[in-house]
């Protein structure tokens, strides 16, 4: 609202009620400077000296801001500060949209799993913070309704022909579309299809945080192998997921190359890179690739 009229803003959400906006669609956690502008119009003289050292001083802002506080946190600072509620929702950023690999086969009709691992920082008061999204589905009861929808990537699904070999590859939570491939493996053995040679390569931390390896254990219908890197696993070296790419470059070279296996890679950069790199090296050492000629094959 400009004080006289309302004005629409685009691709804003219609037809919620106000606590459903809040719940569902702005972001209260820490106020940016922008946020705090407004807090200012707001406020009493005392508050509002406060809130315009954070606004204008980025060094005293940051210094608050690493308290961890949120948008409710900062109304309790400043309890002079009374929002129009429209401008609140005119000024507060949206929350961002978080992407999770399903974690199943699109043969459980109507239902969809989620692998997540749960955000947990320390603010600079020592206080335990949780990540906005997967601190909310871990304490949400069963049967919480969360607003949701479905994003598709073409590119990553199984092959046509069932028989040829499969190469997952990944690390934490990088598991859960991985599971969704190996339930459907499973669901084609059962049908009487041929299916190829399965591997995973997993990295995690330690034995306690090997995700779904009870499943995996039980895979009998299909040739499937679970093989783990652990990097913090008490009495054993740190081992990472792309030096176990490395040690069975033998096995990858005869299902990936020889017998036209896929590979997938999933999860953090920084993990998919050292993967990559990796890989390209099974590729210049089993199949006589250049350093080019390997990297072209990866991108394909």
């Amino acid at each position: 609202t400009t004080g006289k009229l309302w004005k629409e803003v685009e691709d804003f959400p219609k037809f919620l009620l106000y606590e459903d906006l809040l719940s569902n669609v702005v972001d209260l956690r820490l106020p940016s400077q922008e946020v705090l502008k407004m807090f200012q119009k707001y406020a009493n003289n005392q508050d509002q000296s406060a809130i315009r050292k954070l606004v204008s001083d980025t060094v005293a802002y940051d210094r608050w801001a690493s308290k961890g506080l949120s948008f409710c946190d900062a109304l309790r600072e400043f309890p002079s500060v009374m929002l129009p509620s429209a401008e609140v929702m005119g000024t507060l950023p949206r929350i961002q949209g978080r992407l999770y690999s399903i974690a199943s086969t699109p043969q459980e009709q109507g239902r969809v799993s989620l692998v997540v691992t749960t955000a947990i920082f320390n603010t600079a008061d020592d206080l335990i913070h949780k990540g906005l999204c997967s601190g909310q589905l871990e304490k949400a009861p069963i049967g919480t309704k969360i607003p949701a929808y479905f994003k598709t990537v073409k590119r990553f699904k199984l092959p046509e022909n069932p028989s040829k070999p499969v190469i997952m590859i990944g690390a934490g939570s990088g598991i859960a579309p991985f599971r969704g491939f190996w339930q459907e493996r499973h669901n084609q053995a059962k049908a009487g299809l041929p299916v190829g040679e399965t591997v995973l390569l997993m990295g995690c931390r330690s034995d306690s945080m090997d995700l779904l390896r009870e499943e995996t254990s039980v895979i009998k219908d299909f040739n499937f192998t679970h093989l783990t890197a652990m990097s913090r696993q008490d009495g054993k070296p740190s081992k990472y997921v792309q030096e176990l790419v490395s040690e069975e470059g033998v096995l990858l070279y005869k299902l990936w190359l020889l017998a036209g296996g896929s590979v997938y890679v999933c999860g953090k950069v920084a993990m998919a890179k050292g993967v990559q790199e990796a890989l390209a090296e099974v590729l210049r050492q089993w199949g006589g690739l250049d350093r080019e000629a390997a990297r072209l094959r990866i991108q394909s």
